[in-house]
């Protein structure tokens, strides 16, 4: 449909009879169909809102329309008096409804907090989020306990203190184990590295891990720093890293059970190991006949995994009680250090803003952050349905999770607590018989295509090399990884999301070939290259001189020559004794002042240019002209006649003269640096004539004479 007809069917407005438009004006969010503004691969894509605005543009023009605006997509913002009847009636319009404040949740870092309701900034996608706030008018995960077995939790951070799971059968610090478990006094969890009753944060760089992982499941909604996914789930704190940050098997299989033996609903397990385990695997197992589901990181080497990954989260293919959980970025994009393929689901695991040990807040990134964003939407799901056993509530997560485009491999999609609640509502569509097939299937693309030479810029001098390209677009944008660039035999991989340019240095001399492939998700990575070479090209070289003033120079310069394939020159440095300044690429000259005049003064120029600094060009020295005052006017010579003094002089040697002062008598006269007499009028009788030569830095010296004035 062309687009000229579809703003004209937009603004046709039927008339209805007995309709009135609405007393004010009123925001409404508008959802086009594809027919009437078809829908580029790339929702965001600039052509595609130009295409949204275009159409648009008429419908702004109206009286009874305040505004429309384009959003993404087919999606637009309209300000209008007409009701949403109306606009729903229109041609083309697919939903339409009211624009509304959404009170995301109470804590002063909620602008942060993308996984939790992401509303597209920050380079963000609207919607790419686990649906928190939408699913807390049902439920906020109260009644449930998640063991979080890891680094320790800050027990008296602010936004924790009043989260912690409370042992009802034992009483605090009486020494005593009261309700017989083997443990005494573990009144909010254990740590079984030090076996104590005391969970805090382990030492070292690792050590806030468990606080940063507690309060993205559970942190207080109270007004202070984050909200938690389920925040008014608990946490049971089971300490088992040391201070480097690693684990005992026997520690973790210890918490597992201590967990499932104590009342825990759920496990959050942040860690992981490639070699399998069967003692592992049972206590895995055991915590499953006692009613716990765990979630597992998937691991953070951005692996397609063809088999069972690292454990715990690989045991997830034959123990329906385990989900392992890969991370998302705030694009609903797979983060590029997330493993994917054989994976349950996924949840957002990069840049994540939560609880951070010593009381503050800090962001941090990896399944590690994934893993507990589930965890958070199965406590929520968990207080909406408490009789489902955890292979129902995988089902669930995994059924209702969120499958856009560009999170192939990734399971079943990203977990979204709103849907999973809707899916339990009285009334919901049936959920199909069993969950999306896992690992999403991945299309497997022999080979794609590079735009032309145009695409890939190859520049460098010396021995490096600067490769720039153009990322690609279209159908294939969702399925790459990342891009894995080549000059000679060095290899820079680079994220999907940018940045397009790798640097490369120290690189043999000689033509070395470049190619720019494109990774795909999916087994075999199948890429394909564009081929160029450097040229060997050299830095740009330049002369020049230098003119000496008093207590300055001026260094004036050009290029001798501009390289083929070098850098484009983007400024120069230029540098007179420890005096440094930086000129633009089309500066020529830089002029110091306020030298120093004792000594010579070395002077360079530096070609600023790719990815250091080019060469250097020395040009000698400069001796600044000493600052003092001139000499003085020498040869001053006088005539009288009657009532007048003709005095002349030479100027100074040496010294810049900004102005003459000539005074007979009582009577002066001020002349510029040029002049070289004047007459003044005089009384008759001796007189004193001087001439007072001033120089650029205020400095004055003169030269006198004595005359006798006629009468």
């Amino acid at each position: 449909m062309a687009l000229g007809a579809v703003a004209l069917a937009l603004l046709s407005v039927p008339a209805t009879a007995g309709a009135q438009p609405a007393a004010k004006p009123t925001a409404y969010v508008v959802t086009f169909e594809s027919t009437a503004v078809p829908t580029v691969a790339d929702a965001t894509d600039a052509a595609q809102l130009q295409r949204l605005d275009r159409a648009l543009q008429p419908l702004d023009a109206r009286s009874d329309v305040v505004d429309a605006a384009p959003l993404a997509g087919r999606t637009a913002k309209v300000t209008t008096t007409l009701s949403a009847a109306q606009l729903a009636s229109l041609p083309g319009v697919a939903a339409v409804e009211p624009d509304r404040s959404l009170q995301l949740f109470d804590d002063p870092y909620q602008g942060s907090q993308w996984h939790l309701a992401n509303d597209g900034r920050s380079g963000g996608t609207a919607g790419a989020d686990v649906g928190a706030p939408a699913a807390w008018a049902t439920s906020t995960g109260a009644g449930v306990v998640v063991a979080v077995i890891d680094t320790g939790t800050q027990l008296d951070h602010p936004d924790l203190a009043g989260q912690l799971w409370r042992n009802p059968g034992e009483t605090c610090d009486n020494g005593v184990d009261d309700e017989h478990n083997g443990f005494v006094d573990d009144c909010v969890g254990w740590d079984f590295g030090q076996n104590d009753s005391v969970p805090g944060v382990a030492a070292g760089a690792s050590g806030p891990h468990g606080t940063h992982v507690a309060g993205i499941i559970a942190a207080a909604r109270n007004g202070v720093g984050v909200a938690g996914i389920a925040p008014d789930a608990r946490i049971m704190s089971l300490k088992v890293a040391d201070s480097g940050g690693t684990l005992q098997l026997s520690a973790a299989i210890a918490a597992i059970t201590y967990a499932a033996d104590n009342g825990a609903h759920l496990i959050n397990a942040s860690w992981g190991t490639s070699t399998p385990s069967s003692a592992l695997r049972n206590a895995l197992a055991y915590a499953g006949t006692r009613g716990v589901l765990v979630f597992a990181a998937a691991g953070n080497t951005g692996t397609y995994l063809t088999s069972a990954g690292p454990f715990p989260a690989g045991y997830w293919t034959g123990l329906s009680n385990v989900v392992s959980v890969a991370a998302t970025t705030r694009q609903d994009l797979r983060a590029s250090f997330s493993n994917y393929g054989e994976v349950t689901l996924a949840a957002p695991g990069a840049d994540i803003v939560s609880t951070y040990a010593g009381g503050g807040y800090a962001s941090m990134s990896g399944t590690s952050m994934a893993a507990p964003a589930a965890a958070g939407v199965a406590a929520i799901v968990r207080t909406a349905a408490p009789a489902l056993n955890p292979a129902q509530l995988r089902f669930l997560l995994a059924a209702t999770a969120e499958r856009p485009a560009g999170l192939e491999g990734m399971g079943s999609g990203r977990v979204d607590a709103a849907a999973a609640i809707a899916a339990l509502a009285p009334g919901a569509p049936p959920l199909p018989l069993t969950p999306p097939k896992t690992p999403t299937p991945v299309e497997k693309l022999p080979s794609i295509t590079l735009p032309g030479p145009g695409n890939v810029t190859v520049r460098g001098f010396d021995s490096t090399a600067t490769v720039t390209f153009s990322p690609l677009a279209g159908s294939y944008s969702a399925r790459i990884s990342g891009y894995r660039v080549q000059v000679g035999s060095s290899i820079v991989t680079l994220p999907a999301e940018g940045p397009y340019r790798a640097t490369f240095g120290d690189l043999p001399a000689g033509r070395l070939p470049v190619s720019v492939g494109a990774v795909l998700i999916g087994p075999g990575r199948a890429t394909s290259t564009a081929s160029f070479a450097t040229t060997g090209a050299a830095s740009p070289a330049t002369t020049g001189s230098v003119t000496a003033g008093y207590g300055s120079a001026t260094v004036s310069f050009r290029l001798v020559k501009a390289f083929q394939g070098a850098e484009p020159v983007t400024g120069y440095r230029v540098t007179v004794g420890s005096s440094t300044t930086t000129l633009n690429g089309n500066q020529s000259s830089a002029t110091f002042t306020d030298l120093p005049s004792e000594s010579p003064l070395a002077v360079s120029v530096t070609v600023l240019h790719g990815a250091r600094d080019g060469q250097v060009t020395q040009l000698g020295t400069v001796t600044p002209l000493p600052r003092s005052a001139p000499t003085a006017p020498t040869a001053i010579g006088t005539s009288t006649s009657r009532g007048k003094v003709l005095v002349g002089w030479r100027p100074p040697e040496l010294g810049v003269v900004v102005t003459y002062r000539v005074t007979v008598g009582s009577r002066s006269l001020t002349l510029p640096a040029t002049a070289r007499s004047a007459t003044i009028s005089a009384p008759a009788g001796p007189a004193l004539v001087s001439v007072v030569a001033t120089n650029t830095y205020g400095t004055s010296v003169a030269a006198t004479a004595n005359v006798v004035v006629p009468g």
